[in-house]
């Protein structure tokens, strides 16, 4: 057996100011031959200790979403407190890895 790919993972977690949401990230990270990347990060948006939705960055596609469960409890001005908090966290990431 060989091994094909070496990767490893970063946790981080942040909080949306005055919602109660937390949103806890997962990157993954890369080998590069200046040191490393951030291939992707996955965050899942927790509201009262239930997953009302996730945030999502892929480097290949440069692109970034972010999505909420359909009756997930949570109120048009969380949604938008969301975004913006989503955006920066996953530039600082990317960043700092």
């Amino acid at each position: 057996m060989k091994q094909v790919e070496e990767q490893r993972t970063k946790t981080f977690q942040s909080e949306v100011k005055n919602t109660g949401i937390v949103i806890n990230y997962r990157a993954t990270l890369v080998p590069t031959e200046s040191g490393e990347e951030v291939a992707n990060v996955y965050g899942t948006i927790v509201k009262d200790n239930k997953n009302v939705g996730s945030v999502s960055y892929d480097k290949a596609a440069d692109r970034q979403h972010t999505s909420f469960e359909p009756f997930s409890a949570t109120t048009s001005k969380e949604k938008q407190a969301v975004s913006p908090v989503a955006a920066s966290d996953v530039a600082e990431i990317i960043l700092n890895k």
